[in-house]
């Protein structure tokens, strides 16, 4: 993509996130400010962090990618789950 993304290019960027194996995660955010596409969210894995940073690359245009997803590690409960 040439240029900075337009409303297109973002919403195809959502796209490529929701649809991407690795990336296809609730609660990601993108937002253009200024220069710069700001990645927000949390992701499961460092891995996902940056897949989620190399697909915002390729859809950036000229605009500089500030990755700033959360890695959330799952932890076990603290206490033992009851089935009743």
């Amino acid at each position: 993509m040439d240029g900075d993304p337009d409303e297109y290019g973002l919403a195809a960027l959502h796209a490529a996130l929701a649809e991407d194996e690795q990336t296809a995660e609730l609660g990601l955010d993108v937002q253009v400010r200024g220069g710069t596409l700001y990645l927000t969210g949390a992701v499961a894995t460092e891995e996902r962090k940056t897949a989620a940073g190399r697909l915002a690359q390729r859809h950036a245009g000229a605009l500089t990618v500030q990755n700033d997803l959360q890695v959330e590690h799952p932890r076990p409960p603290d206490d033992a789950e009851e089935v009743r």
